[in-house]
Parts: structure tokens; C-alpha cells; sequence
């Protein structure tokens, strides 16, 4: 690992623009450059890992196979806050992948130790 810590943001939900796309991207390349990567769902952002997706309808790629395979591609810390799962009717089963729930408090010391943060 190079020392440098990134925690990369999804706030959007999915098919609504190409925050989701752009974002798995740039994980994606800080892992291949052997950055220390982490990723974190919030918000609408929770909808990105729900089974069941259907891009059909819009012009973006469907992200779902990427974003199941990230621990393939070397992301090991992936993140999902409870809340935003909870206010939006979600269940950790109804994910594409088994993340790690943090609360509130997680999600601050997570924000507090990386050298950047990119919200997408």
C-alpha cells in the first residue's frame, strides 16, 4: 500500500446520473495504484448495493457486477451506513454484498482518517 488513504464517497442514488459510475471509477483506480481505499454508502448512496436493479430504463451502464466485485479489485473496507439503510426501508440481506454497518459515530472517525475524501 502506498500510505494514502482514500475513502470515496456514494451519496447518489443509482441511474440518476453518472455520480455512481464516476465514482465506482475512481475507486477503482486508487486501488490499482495501490492506495489504502475504502468506500462508504450514504444517504441515497445505499441504493447503489440493492439487489434487483434495473438500468434498462435509463442511458448509464449498469454498476451492479462492479460494485459486487469490489474486494476483487482490492477494496476490502467497504461501508454502509445504518441509518440511511434503515430510512430508506433497506436490510443488509437485500444487498449485493455483505458491507460493514457503522453508525454515525463510525462514519465521523472514518471522514476524520482519511488524507482525501471524494464524494460522488
Amino acid at each position: 500500500m502506498s500510505g494514502q488513504k482514500y475513502l470515496y464517497v456514494f451519496t447518489s442514488a443509482p441511474y440518476t446520473g453518472s455520480a455512481g459510475q464516476e465514482g465506482l471509477d475512481a475507486a477503482l483506480i486508487g486501488a490499482a495504484f495501490e492506495a489504502d481505499v475504502s468506500v462508504l454508502f450514504l444517504h441515497d448512496g445505499v441504493f447503489q448495493l440493492k439487489r434487483r436493479q434495473d438500468a434498462s430504463q435509463s442511458m448509464l451502464k449498469q454498476t451492479t457486477k462492479t460494485f459486487a466485485a469490489l474486494k476483487d479489485f482490492g477494496i476490502e473496507n467497504i461501508y454502509v451506513h445504518d441509518l440511511s439503510l434503515l430510512a430508506r426501508g433497506l436490510e443488509p440481506k437485500g444487498l449485493i454484498i455483505e458491507p460493514q454497518l457503522v453508525d454515525s459515530g463510525a462514519v465521523q472517525d472514518l471522514l476524520q482518517q482519511q488524507i482525501r475524501v471524494f464524494t460522488f
